[in-house]
């Protein structure tokens, strides 16, 4: 009997700036999600994952979360392969005029919209943004 298997570690690591000037950096551990788990298990790959989202939602993670819990912003992230078995999601979101909020989530999803696959959702305490910020997120997945 094959006893191999693998589990998938979420790191995010994030860089807010204003006109700038680093404001802020802190690192979270990730929840990496079941649709997330079932999508790579049914032949989706991690580099499927590259649109991120960020958002103001506050409640904590759960392995059933299908959606951030208040979406502000979704991009395309670039991806790097820092290390063997590592996969690096970057993306810096700019904010501008009439841009206020209080950033405190983020994910990786398949693709836009709401037909889309989330494969992990982190939350942090609220970090304000506005006109003249930049909030670089790295998501970092390990397959171990």
């Amino acid at each position: 009997m094959n006893s191999n298997s693998f589990k998938l570690i979420g790191e995010g690591y994030f860089e807010l700036r204003h006109d700038g000037i680093l404001i802020d950096s802190w690192t979270v551990k990730n929840t990496v999600v079941n649709d997330g788990k079932d999508a790579i298990a049914t032949g989706s790959a991690l580099t499927d994952f590259t649109n991120m989202r960020i958002g103001t939602g506050t409640t904590s993670p759960t392995v059933n979360d299908t959606e951030l819990e208040t979406e502000v912003k979704d991009a395309i992230a670039s991806t790097s392969n820092p290390e063997a078995n590592k996969i690096k999601f970057e993306k810096a979101f700019t904010f501008g005029s009439g841009e206020v909020y209080d950033i405190s989530e983020a994910g990786l999803f398949d693709g836009a919209g709401t037909a889309s696959v989330m494969l992990n959702r982190l939350t942090f305490s609220p970090r304000s943004v506005s006109n003249g910020s930049v909030l670089t997120v790295n998501l970092t997945i390990t397959v171990a």
